[in-house]
């Protein structure tokens, strides 16, 4: 019994939140700059359907 909970323990203990560090504001005006910058680019022929 003993070694159930030992084992519960560890599992519950293992949960933790696992998501990497938000951006800092450097790297959020940049990804936001590529972000405009993808979205001013016409799309490939590939990307509408018609890649066959």
């Amino acid at each position: 019994m003993t070694r159930l909970i030992l084992l519960a323990a560890l599992v519950l203990s293992s949960c933790g939140d696992d998501r990497p560090p938000a951006p800092t504001a450097e790297e959020n005006a940049r990804l936001d700059a590529t972000d405009r910058m993808l979205n001013e680019v016409e799309p490939s022929p590939m990307t509408e359907g018609n890649a066959g």
